[in-house]
């Protein structure tokens, strides 16, 4: 039992994993068409989106201001996250190649759905 967990340990431990992503490199991979790498990153960034939501939930439900205001029946996925950061990089023409696409979601959604 114990060396099952040291190979499941291992193997866990040997996965690359990408904290986030900047522009240059969600550019790079939207043009290589590479389908591993875009499966990868859409379902990253729509987890991405998922916790600015529920991080907007948490605050509504303490009684404080929205980070932003979606439309309640408006279910977002990985598709409309990806058009909204889209959307921020066509805006924007002169983001930086670092800039953390996270980052341009998160004002993306403030900019989409504003609050009142």
């Amino acid at each position: 039992m114990r060396r099952l967990w040291m190979v499941i340990s291992c193997l866990l431990l040997s996965t690359a994993a990408n904290a986030e992503y900047s522009v240059k490199e969600y550019r790079e991979m939207r043009a290589k068409k590479d389908d591993i790498a875009w499966a990868v990153f859409r379902n990253y960034i729509n987890g991405v989106g998922t916790g600015y939501q529920w991080a907007n939930e948490f605050v509504a439900a303490d009684h404080k201001a929205r980070y932003f205001c979606q439309p309640q029946r408006l279910s977002m996925n990985a598709d409309n996250y990806i058009s909204i950061i889209d959307g921020m990089l066509m805006d924007m023409s002169n983001v930086p190649e670092t800039q953390d696409v996270e980052l341009l979601l998160w004002h993306g959604l403030r900019k989409t759905f504003p609050c009142p």
